[in-house]
């Protein structure tokens, strides 16, 4: 990249992989960074409108949304969304809670966003949104505090959530604990990697098969990392 980046949030759209906001041990950053593998080259994009770090960032539709995070002074409610076919970012609402270090996924045509910390607590909250009708929704909470951590510990406790009966149900616990960490799905399997375990930063990783109910450690990363975006790149 040609920034270091710490705090940041990365997708993966249209075989090319996002970078965006983050802290570059100066300032939080709204800067947005977009790497082509067919030409190992990164390409600064337009900024955010908005300074995030620890921001929770997934693709819907064609396009990435951004949802909350850290300025340096205000922990944000807002939610930006890029088109990259026109290379603009927009403001398309508010979530009920200020969140940084929060998750942020897609499911069915709409956005979940779950657990982080508001400045005070952290949250075991979750919200909705239906990109339809601009409105974030509350549902069940989860049973524990999450932004990898609860508050007191570091977790490796895992929960899953049911968007038919709005429930969550805990699974099987990672092999670690896990602050910080990075996550991403590829072929039917959830992947964890790095993070900090309250002691030491982790070059770990492990990967759970929802069929099996288990996690399996796999290769270790080359550089021990926490607050690092993961996506995935599928080979064309």
């Amino acid at each position: 990249m040609k920034r270091k980046r710490r705090y940041v949030c990365a997708v993966a759209l249209n075989n090319r992989l996002y970078a965006i906001g983050g802290y570059d041990a100066s300032s939080r950053l709204n800067t947005v960074e977009c790497f082509d593998p067919l030409s190992s080259q990164w390409t600064v994009m337009t900024p955010m409108l908005q300074r995030r770090g620890l921001a929770g960032a997934t693709t819907l539709a064609g396009k990435i949304y951004v949802a909350g995070g850290f300025d340096g002074t205000t922990r944000h409610t807002s939610v930006e969304c890029y088109d990259p076919t026109i290379d603009r970012w927009t403001i398309v609402g508010e979530m009920q809670a200020p969140r940084e270090g929060a998750g942020l996924t897609n499911l069915d045509g709409v956005l979940y966003c779950v657990g982080g910390y508001d400045g005070n607590h952290v949250l075991s909250s979750i919200e909705r949104y239906d990109p339809r009708t601009g409105q974030w929704t509350g549902l069940a909470p989860m049973t524990a505090r999450r932004s990898g951590y609860d508050g007191s510990q570091h977790l490796s406790s895992v929960e899953c959530y049911s968007a038919c009966s709005n429930q969550w149900m805990s699974i099987a616990s990672m092999q670690s604990n896990r602050c910080y960490v990075g996550t991403a799905v590829m072929s039917g399997k959830l992947f964890a990697t790095g993070g900090y375990d309250g002691l030491s930063l982790l070059d770990s990783a492990e990967r759970y098969d929802p069929l099996l109910q288990e996690w399996t450690s796999i290769s270790s990363m080359a550089t021990s990392r926490c607050d690092m975006g993961v996506a995935i790149l599928v080979s064309e």
